[in-house]
Order: structure tokens, then C-alpha cells, then sequence
């Protein structure tokens, strides 16, 4: 009697994950090493995609690790691994010049991305940074780039392994990709840095927002809290001593907190 085994199943690669990758790969093709067009139609050959490096039907996970930035032309063209990423990078360069041609470098993220080789000349690579630099908050780089995020159980701060994670340890702390998937039920971020979080508890919205609008430090952003009953409202701010006063607590330093992406509007 033959067994058959059913293919395995894909596991859902959440948007947050797929731009994860592309900002790691600066939305550079992995293959054939050319710029994403990221303001394209969604199925436009040079549109960005994600690609497994061990394919998925060899056995490849869904994790980050295992994920790059490539266009979709590309990503089609390799297919299964039936082809080495130096026979699709031949088969795309005389089509990728003849259609997008030459390159440029954002005057806002430095990312380099495609031009036409006519029309008006892009500063941009796309309409984020076009925004992005239209307001231009000066975040800083804890925010985006330090290694300051760990997974959490509950409240509780681990390593993406499971092992404690401590707000005083840098060592186990860990970059925002890496936390996209691992032990636990969620992710958090560790304060210092520059980075300050108020913390409200039992507040009405218009309390939460009469108290903001009278702080002297640039906010970030706000966000429900896991319980749905408080907010946090992260800041700009030197590393102090921390506080609380009634249903407000302010901490700068030596800190987890459990984030939700949850939009607070202040």
C-alpha cells in the first residue's frame, strides 16, 4: 500500500514581515541585484516580492531567515530552484535595462531605485519617503535601527529562543526582524536609549490626551496597551530616573514594555 503525503501548507508571511525583509534588503533584488520599483502595480515584473532561499517545496521555512527581497520577474523566472540565481540574473539584465534603465539614490532613505530613462528625474523611491520627508520627524534611531526588541510572554521579556531577556542586558536583545517570530505570544521593546514610554492606566481617552498635550518631549507614537484598558505614549527623552503619580507612570531607562501596534489617536 503507497502512502501519500500532503504537500505542506505555506504559513501566512504577514505584511509586517514582508517589509521587515525589504527594509533589510533595502528593497534591493536578491537575485540579480537591482532596485525594486515600489511605488509599481502589484504584479509588475519589478515590483518587489518575497522569495524563499530554500525554496518551500525543498523544505524551506517561512521564517525571516529563510525570506529575501527579489522582483517578481526574478521570482518567477527561478521558480522552484529550478534555475541558479546567476542564470535568472542573465536571463532579466537586457530586460530590466530596456525597462527601467538607470538608477538613482533617495535623497530621504539613500536606497537606490530604478528611473526611466525618460521623464522628469525622481528624487524618491517611493511615496513613503516622498511623505516621510515631507513631514520629516526626526525619530531616532532606536525607534528603527538599534537592537532593542525582545518577545514577551504575558508581560514578561524573553529572548526569541524562550530564555530570559533582561531590560539591564543588551545581549539579549535582539533587532526587529528577529522578533517577528520565536517563543512567546508577542514582542516588546526595551527603553533607554532616547527612548521614553508614559504609561496610562485606567485613563479615559480624553484624560490620556488633555495629560499629553501639556508633556514637553517630542511624541513618537501611541498605542493601546495589551489589556485594552491603558496607553502608551512613546517619546523623545534622556535616560532618568522614572515615576508614577496616580494612573500615569514615565520611564526612560532599564524598561520593558509589551507594544500592540494598536494606533492610539492623541
Amino acid at each position: 500500500m503507497t502512502n501519500h503525503t500532503s504537500p505542506r501548507k505555506r504559513e501566512y508571511i504577514s505584511p509586517d514581515i514582508r517589509r521587515a525583509v525589504f527594509e533589510r534588503d533595502r528593497y534591493v533584488c536578491q537575485i540579480c541585484g537591482n532596485p525594486t520599483v515600489t511605488d509599481s502595480p502589484l504584479f509588475f515584473d519589478w515590483h518587489p516580492a518575497v522569495d524563499h532561499v530554500i525554496p518551500h517545496a525543498a523544505g524551506g521555512a517561512d521564517d525571516p531567515h529563510n525570506l529575501r527581497t527579489t522582483h517578481m520577474k526574478c521570482n518567477f523566472v527561478r521558480g522552484a530552484g529550478s534555475k541558479t540565481d546567476a542564470q535568472v540574473a542573465e536571463e532579466v539584465r537586457e530586460l530590466f535595462a530596456d525597462t527601467v534603465g538607470r538608477s538613482a539614490h533617495c535623497v530621504e532613505c539613500s536606497q537606490r531605485f530604478p528611473v526611466p530613462r525618460t521623464g522628469r528625474p525622481k528624487r524618491f523611491c517611493g511615496q513613503t519617503c516622498r511623505k516621510r520627508a515631507s513631514r520629516r520627524p526626526k525619530f531616532p534611531s532606536v525607534m528603527t535601527g538599534e537592537r532593542r526588541r525582545v518577545r514577551a510572554v504575558g508581560k514578561r521579556p524573553v529572548q526569541v529562543s524562550g530564555a530570559p531577556a533582561s531590560s539591564t542586558d543588551p545581549g539579549t536583545w535582539a533587532s526587529f526582524l528577529d522578533v517577528q517570530q520565536g517563543a512567546g505570544d508577542g514582542f516588546g521593546i526595551m527603553l533607554g536609549g532616547g527612548l521614553g514610554c508614559y504609561d496610562f492606566d485606567h485613563m479615559s481617552d480624553g484624560d490620556v490626551r488633555g495629560f499629553v498635550a501639556s508633556i514637553p518631549e517630542p511624541v513618537l507614537f501611541a498605542e493601546r496597551s495589551v489589556s485594552g484598558e491603558g496607553v502608551h505614549v512613546f517619546v523623545v527623552a534622556p535616560e532618568e530616573r522614572g515615576w508614577r503619580r496616580g494612573s500615569v507612570e514615565r520611564y526612560t531607562r532599564a524598561r520593558f514594555i509589551r507594544v500592540t501596534g494598536v494606533k492610539f489617536d492623541l
